[in-house]
């Protein structure tokens, strides 16, 4: 468990909207899971509740060179 004590505790207030624009972390995050395909996300960073840093692993095509 991970409690923070700095800050308060409160619902977002989005939670009462039916429709709001996402931030550009989360649709740049959306937008690399969709390019990914067979990739393997090792580690996601948050700060203050969005994404900001993603590693992943990616499978690259190996190509036969003998000539």
């Amino acid at each position: 468990m991970d409690v923070r004590l700095d800050v308060e505790t409160q619902p977002r207030e989005e939670i009462a909207t039916s429709d709001f624009a996402l931030g550009a972390e989360i649709t740049r995050l959306m937008a690399l899971l969709d390019k990914i395909g067979n990739g393997k996300i090792t580690r996601i960073e948050v700060r203050a509740g969005l994404p900001r840093r993603v590693t992943l692993e990616d499978r690259c095509a190996v190509t036969d060179r003998a000539t």
